[in-house]
């Protein structure tokens, strides 16, 4: 009976663990997106303005903004989400990155058939 109980604990244990993991790790994908749609929004504004939005948005999504780096109107940025659900793993973080800006249009071609 003593087996049984602490298997159940062992299994409850571990669902607590998985669940946790799975939460940082959406958590922290939701604040990157997030983050990395505020940043391209206000990229007319400059690097300090959108990477300084974009970590107040990471923050406020329950994330922190590890690195924030602006190519024209397209933001890159990754962020952590640390475990705070398992006391056991708080050490313990999920990265996420994201990338946003306006879609790249093709560049039109022409091609030239020839009858043979």
């Amino acid at each position: 009976m003593l087996a049984l109980i602490g298997l159940t604990w062992a299994m409850a244990m571990m669902a607590m663990t998985v669940g946790g993991v799975r939460a940082a790790r959406h958590r922290a994908y939701a604040a990157a997106d997030l983050a990395a749609l505020a940043a391209a929004s206000h990229s007319a504004d400059g690097p300090h303005a959108a990477c300084g939005l974009a970590a107040r948005i990471a923050r406020g999504s329950g994330g922190r903004l590890r690195s924030c780096v602006l190519h024209g109107r397209v933001s890159e940025v990754t962020v952590s989400s640390g475990l705070t659900s398992v006391p056991a793993l708080r050490n313990l973080t999920a990265t996420a990155r994201a990338r946003a800006g306006p879609e790249q249009l093709p560049i039109p071609t022409t091609m030239q058939l020839s009858d043979s």
